[in-house]
This record gives structure tokens, C-alpha cells and sequence, in this order.
């Protein structure tokens, strides 16, 4: 996976990658408990696994997506291709969940290839476009929405977590917090987000 870029210091695409890292462990340990025919260790890994994949995916199709769709209408047709392979992955580890185990190659094969065009071409890609501070932090309110962790803060963002904030201000004013979004904000603010993972 792309490490050489520095696409994985923003907030959201950090959080992604870190899950994509998590996929690939647990469903390593799937498939090597399927070889020792350890059916119920299968199982279990695969039902983290998708404990993690579902709203991974649907975070990434109603945040990220959606806003780079937003941006540049030229990515719709990769992004269409990403959410069919979204599509298929959800199904297949909802079937070895279910038992199917038999399905764990196909669908850690599945896996790989989609994480790598998501970590080589998706993500640096919505770095370079998406430059606008604000569009970042609706893309972390829809991540987190779609997750279910949606929180508002006291500077009246919807944001999907809490997080510390140095300032005490009214709106319009300047203010300053740090955001590891890869980008600068057209406004002098910045928070502290330190969730990863």
C-alpha cells in the first residue's frame, strides 16, 4: 500500500488506511485459519472483519466519495467502479460470515486489489483536488454520520468525534486549531484531531 505520497497525514484518508491495514491482518488470519481447518476462528475473524468493512465502505461512498465526485466530475467513473467493488466485497464476507468459508480466497484477493487502487490513484488523488478546508470538514461530518458518530462542538461544526479545541470564540472571527487534512484553510483555524484508527 502507498505509504510515499503523504496522503495518509490527512485525518480521514489516515483513518481509511488504517482500517484497509486492519482488513488485511484479520482476514490474513481468516484465510491461515481456514488452511489449519479451524472453522470457528475463521469465523470469528471474518465477522471483525466485517464488523470493520461495512462502515468502512459506506463511510467512504458518502464521504469521501461523494465530495471528489463533487470536485471533479472526471473521478465519477473510477468511483463508480470502486462502490460496485464495495458492492460485491460487503456480499461476499456477509456469505463466509454466514459459513461460506470456502469463499475467504476470492475475497481477500477481492480485497487487496480494490485497497490498492483506492491507495495509489483515489486517495493522493483527493488530496491534490479536494483544497478547500471546508469541503474537508464536511467530508469528516459525512464519514462520521455514516459510521454513526456523528457529534456537534462548540464552534457549531458537525463533526463525526470529539476533539479539543483551543478557542473560545464567535463565528467570523479568525481562530487557529490543527487539522492534519494535507491542506491549508482559506480561514485561520485549526483544531486538534488526533484519531486515527
Amino acid at each position: 500500500m502507498c505509504q510515499y505520497c503523504g496522503c495518509h497525514e490527512n485525518t480521514i484518508i489516515g483513518r481509511l488506511a488504517d482500517e484497509h491495514v486492519e482488513l488485511i491482518n484479520l482476514t490474513g488470519e481468516m484465510l491461515r485459519a481456514v488452511t489449519a481447518s479451524d472453522s470457528d476462528r475463521a469465523g470469528a475473524q471474518a465477522l471483525k472483519a466485517r464488523d470493520i468493512l461495512h462502515p468502512h465502505t459506506r463511510a467512504e461512498e458518502q464521504g469521501l466519495f461523494t465530495a471528489l465526485r463533487a470536485e471533479e466530475e472526471a473521478y465519477g467513473e473510477a468511483i463508480d467502479r470502486l462502490c460496485g467493488e464495495h458492492t460485491m466485497l460487503d456480499g461476499l464476507i456477509d456469505r463466509i460470515v454466514a459459513g461460506e468459508l470456502h469463499l475467504g480466497e476470492e475475497f481477500v484477493h477481492g480485497l487487496r486489489e480494490h485497497i490498492d487502487r483506492e491507495e495509489n490513484s483515489l486517495f493522493p488523488a483527493s488530496v491534490v483536488t479536494i483544497t478547500d478546508g471546508d469541503v474537508w470538514d464536511r467530508i469528516e461530518a459525512d464519514d462520521a454520520a455514516a459510521r454513526g458518530e456523528a457529534v456537534s462542538d462548540e464552534a457549531g461544526h458537525s463533526h463525526g468525534h470529539s476533539h479539543s479545541h483551543g478557542h473560545g470564540h464567535g463565528h467570523g472571527q479568525s481562530h487557529s486549531h490543527e487539522h492534519t487534512h494535507g491542506y491549508t484553510h482559506g480561514h485561520s483555524h485549526s483544531h486538534d484531531h488526533s484519531h486515527r484508527g
